[in-house]
């Protein structure tokens, strides 16, 4: 599962309206919107929304059959820190901010279980950018042979503080 794929299910989601607890009143979803160095994902209405899908480790129990790797230290937070400053900076223009953390699966609530190599950096810089007023929300999509599936949505700002 690939960042692209999240981002079609958080487009169509979007034109459909179904985020109206996260995002509302708006007329216009624009994909790819250049923000200061960035490329940020979505400008819904006048809100910038990056979306993000974390892929080291999914966040559910296993079956004690199913064999997993361990997984490294973590070390590539560069983009992610540029688009986070660039959606905290976007205030001058913008009335709101939203890193949307993406889940294909009914992930309960997202947290950060490996550590990166500069964990205490980005923890500092996410701090930073909620204090400007960047919100955190957490999607969970399904995929069947059916379709893709809206699970649920919730903010997840306050889990960061």
């Amino acid at each position: 599962m690939g960042q692209n794929a999240a981002n079609r299910y958080v487009e169509n989601a979007l034109v459909k309206g179904l985020f109206q607890d996260m995002v509302s009143g708006y007329d216009t979803v624009l994909r790819e919107q250049v923000l200061g160095i960035s490329k940020l994902d979505f400008l819904v209405g006048d809100t910038y929304i990056e979306v993000k899908m974390p892929l080291l480790i999914i966040q559910l129990p296993y079956p004690k059959h199913i064999n997993t790797k361990k997984v490294g230290k973590f070390s590539s937070t560069e983009r992610f820190i540029k688009h986070i400053n660039e959606l905290a900076g976007s205030f001058t223009t913008n009335q709101r901010a939203i890193l949307l953390v993406c889940f294909i699966y009914d992930n309960p609530g997202f947290k950060v279980e490996v550590r990166s190599t500069n964990s205490d950096f980005v923890e500092n810089e996410v701090q930073k950018c909620i204090s400007k007023g960047m919100e955190i929300w957490q999607v969970n999509f399904s995929i069947s042979p059916e379709g893709i599936k809206l699970l649920k949505y919730f903010e997840t700002t306050h889990d960061y503080g």
